[in-house]
């Protein structure tokens, strides 16, 4: 059984097909994984990292901005188109699984022009350009979110893959790690997978004010990281074991609110505070925030204008409100898919002995 992975540039794209890649390699011994890819994203890493083979086209990214960059990168793509070409000849794949993002568009248009069945999975509310694109040469696309679905049957609600580690993640051994006092409430700040300025600098000026609660900060692998207090523990990178770790015994998230931020913070039943990220494609992730935040889940404060009193206000009174941050674990629960990874791997199988 061949699948060929495609998808990368940011770890939105990345994540979620390591987390599929691992369970299709459980659910069938002899699958065999080939991920094309981009060269400048995090997917050449992370692919080398879980055994996976791995090859790079060149690829053009689709800017909604002016820049001569889009004239150069438009003729990437065909060049992209005909590198994939031969590496799909090469692996002969029964299907494509695609991520999405600008680096998958060559793929998948060489896939198609192979014949091959090919099959989409897009995480945000809205769905981003490449998937746009995509969508109408797959055989099915996969929503990670309900409200995205369609009447065409080739659409298919799955929810969105998470990690294992983070299903299954060990509370104790949670304290032991990040040296908890169990007595003190704990809070969990995330920015993406790189990080965010913007909340890091936020986090920077506020958490004096917050040391009555213990807070662990992923800050991100590219920011110097600050210096730890008895209440602030701040981190560059942790494994997805130890992000799973810190879900289950935090009383309150603080993120972004990027697709798999939000699948993980549904299936670990946390109330949350979303900050999105103002700039991201088609403001996917205020569209994705207002979704947990119509259902009672979270409380999105948009970036402009937000300041470290407002957050340290908003922080503290949920916490005066014990009640309203259960109720919002609930709602988070309602909302969690804690099978979607399974459901997408059984789709995946299906299409494979159709192929």
């Amino acid at each position: 059984m061949n699948i060929l992975l495609t998808g990368g540039g940011t770890g939105g794209h990345v994540i979620p097909l390591i987390a599929v890649a691992a369970e299709l390699r459980k659910a069938r011994k002899d699958s065999k994984l080939f991920w094309i890819g981009g060269g400048r994203g995090p997917e050449a890493q992370t692919a080398g990292e879980h055994n996976i083979a791995f090859e790079k086209v060149i690829v053009g990214k689709f800017r909604r901005y002016f820049s001569f960059y889009n004239l150069t990168d438009f003729f990437k793509i065909p060049i992209g188109v005909f590198q994939s070409f031969f590496l799909i000849l090469g692996f002969k794949p029964d299907v494509v699984f695609s991520k999405g993002g600008y680096v998958s568009l060559p793929v998948i248009i060489a896939a198609f022009l192979l014949r091959k069945k090919i099959i989409i999975h897009e995480s945000d509310l809205k769905p981003g350009l490449a998937n746009r694109i995509g969508a109408k040469f797959a055989h099915k696309v996969l929503l990670g979110f309900k409200s995205g679905e369609t009447k065409e049957k080739k659409f298919v609600f799955t929810g969105n893959p998470v990690r294992k580690e983070i299903l299954h993640a060990d509370r104790e051994g949670a304290y032991r790690f990040f040296k908890l006092d169990s007595q003190k409430k704990i809070i969990l700040i995330l920015g993406g997978s790189q990080g965010a300025r913007f909340i890091n600098r936020l986090i920077a000026k506020a958490q004096k004010d917050l040391e009555e609660y213990q807070i662990i900060h992923l800050v991100g692998p590219k920011y110097s990281l600050p210096e730890k207090e008895d209440h602030y523990k701040p981190y560059n990178w942790l494994d997805a074991e130890n992000v799973g770790q810190a879900y289950t015994v935090a009383q309150l998230v603080v993120a972004r609110a990027g697709a798999n931020t939000l699948a993980e913070i549904a299936v670990s039943h946390r109330p949350s505070i979303l900050i999105p990220f103002p700039f991201s494609s088609a403001d996917h992730q205020l569209l994705n925030a207002k979704v947990f935040e119509k259902e009672g889940a979270s409380v999105v404060l948009e970036q402009e204008n937000l300041s470290g009193k407002k957050l340290i206000k908003v922080i503290k009174g949920l916490f005066g409100d014990q009640g309203r941050l259960e109720e919002m674990g609930l709602q988070a629960k309602k909302l969690a898919q804690p099978d979607a990874t399974d459901r997408i791997v059984s789709i995946l199988i299906k299409a494979c002995e159709n192929a």
